[in-house]
């Protein structure tokens, strides 16, 4: 038997594999909505004068990360934190 060095049927199956592979890696707990949500409420009782978009400003932190690019867990371990050391800005 002769080796074919391309067989479209194997690497469109190949292909697809690692593509279904890196989709379910990449996929988000749906498990974190409730979780993060519970804690954000917790944390806004705790400052109920701000808005929702000034708790959020104020739990990303001071180190100049974008909201949008904020990785869930990185904002709920300093929605955990409760601001740390920076001072919630209220005005």
């Amino acid at each position: 038997m002769a080796y074919k060095a391309y067989d479209p049927k194997v690497t469109k199956a190949i292909a697809e594999r690692q593509i279904a592979a890196n989709d379910a890696a990449r996929r988000r707990d749906p498990e974190r909505i409730p979780r993060i949500l519970e804690k954000l409420g917790k944390l806004w009782l705790r400052y109920p004068d701000m808005r929702l978009g000034q708790l959020l400003n104020n739990a990303k932190g001071t180190d100049g990360a974008d909201l949008f690019y904020l990785e869930d867990d990185v904002l709920e371990k300093r929605i955990d934190e409760g601001f740390g050391n920076d001072a919630p800005k209220t005005t």
